[in-house]
């Protein structure tokens, strides 16, 4: 979390330590993102699995390239609506629970999310293309699919989680760039006011929230913004220095309500609030 905080930068890596990366192919996709992207992978995975459809089904191939492409795409769009019903009711839950840090390590708790969302959405892709392929070949017996279609996610998956995995590796530890000295709970009394630095405080998008930013001044005559939740805050060595008022990327709207431009929609509107506000 070096330079501008990103709480929703944040958000992501939760899963992702050890699936780090959208495979933008299944109903995985909402939560990982392999670096070559939604363009190569897709067509890599509805061929792989057309391959294996194909060797247990049997069939025209051309057949089969084309019913891999319409269940992975049917897949990968239940996979986006998950996201959408889900995340707003578990999000703000599981990154309390993935940052404070209550059990065992980092590693361990973003293994524990990434193995839950992973089973999850291999289920919902498995069961969803066993019944679309089961439909456009025109056979009642979901059994004679369900197989062939298992070992053809199997396969796709393993791929992707190997190329998430190593490709998406981080070279340092989120728990390095973070000081739990100081957290949500505790972040009002390392505060000191000044009338110099109108804008020191802690500020949150929903003064019920548990985590927010923290806006403290610099000995340069400027402020740093850190992200800071249950478990802590960044650390102020690797905040960029801003002025707030002449920066861009950030709206004054009044003394106690700034836009950060850096994010979007309404969670870029941030108020100054108490941490048990």
């Amino acid at each position: 979390m070096k330079n501008r905080p990103t709480p929703l930068g944040l958000w992501w890596s939760i899963p992702l330590i050890c699936i780090p990366a959208t495979a933008h192919a299944d109903a995985i996709l909402p939560y990982m993102v392999v670096p070559w992207g939604q363009v190569f992978l897709l067509p890599i995975v509805i061929l792989i699995e057309a391959i294996i459809l194909w060797s247990l089904l049997h069939g025209r191939f051309r057949s089969t390239l084309f019913q891999s492409f319409v269940a992975n795409l049917t897949s990968t769009i239940l996979g986006v609506v998950l996201y959408v019903a889900t995340m707003p009711l578990i999000g703000d839950r599981l990154f309390e629970w993935w940052f404070k840090g209550g059990f065992s390590s980092e590693a361990i708790r973003s293994a524990c999310i990434a193995l839950t969302f992973a089973v999850v959405l291999w289920t919902i892709s498995w069961l969803s293309e066993t019944f679309v392929i089961a439909r456009m070949r025109k056979t009642s017996s979901m059994k004679k699919i369900s197989f062939p279609c298992a070992v053809a996610n199997v396969a796709s998956y393993t791929l992707l989680l190997t190329l998430a995995i190593w490709f998406g590796k981080p070279s340092t530890s989120v728990e390095s760039n973070v000081d739990t000295n100081r957290n949500s709970t505790n972040i009002e009394t390392f505060l000191k006011p000044n009338e110099r630095f109108p804008y020191i405080g802690f500020w949150k998008t929903h003064c019920t929230d548990t985590f927010g930013l923290v806006i403290e001044a610099t000995p340069d005559g400027r402020y740093t913004v850190a992200f800071c939740g249950p478990g802590g805050c960044d650390k102020t060595e690797h905040l960029q220095h801003t002025s707030l008022t002449d920066d861009p990327t950030y709206r004054i709207i009044d003394q106690n309500t700034i836009e950060m431009r850096w994010l979007s929609g309404p969670d870029a509107i941030h108020h100054r609030c108490g941490p048990s506000t």
